[in-house]
């Protein structure tokens, strides 16, 4: 479900303390945050899984947490969720806490968040052969 939201999973399984995946996002200056993703697949939900994903991004210092479920919340976890601030942004206002049902990822709707930058950038190549350096081939045409 992570991959599915624009995240990515944890590697590791078990004692994940209520964080299943993360996703990078474009802050202000061009300086590259973390948010944090829990899924709960089960039909049990509740408020107090919500305020723990609340106490998850305080400790980890994540600005923004998204709670990824099987069916609609209910007014307890939307009240929790909106005890999260507001994040203002070069991009727009978002805000911090947010779900994210299967229901709406089958429709193809993703969660309203900063542009997502993907953890795995590829480093530019740096040409090392002699042949390839500048000037090296200036001679080929005199």
């Amino acid at each position: 479900m992570c991959w599915q939201v624009g995240g990515f999973p944890r590697e590791k399984k078990g004692g994940d303390k209520g964080v299943d995946g993360w996703f990078n996002y474009l802050a202000a200056g061009g300086k590259i945050e973390t948010g944090v993703i829990s899924v709960k697949a089960g039909d049990n939900v509740n408020p107090n899984m919500v305020r723990n994903l609340g106490r998850v991004m305080e400790r980890d210092k994540h600005s923004f947490g998204l709670f990824v479920m099987k069916g609609m919340p209910t007014k307890g976890m939307r009240d929790e969720a909106a005890s999260q601030p507001i994040i203002e942004t070069e991009f727009g206002r978002f805000p911090a806490l947010q779900f994210v049902t299967l229901a709406e990822l089958f429709q193809g709707l993703k969660p309203k968040l900063p542009p997502l930058i993907s953890p795995v950038k590829k480093a530019s190549r740096v040409e090392t052969r002699k042949s390839h350096q500048p000037g090296a081939q200036g001679g080929l045409f005199n």
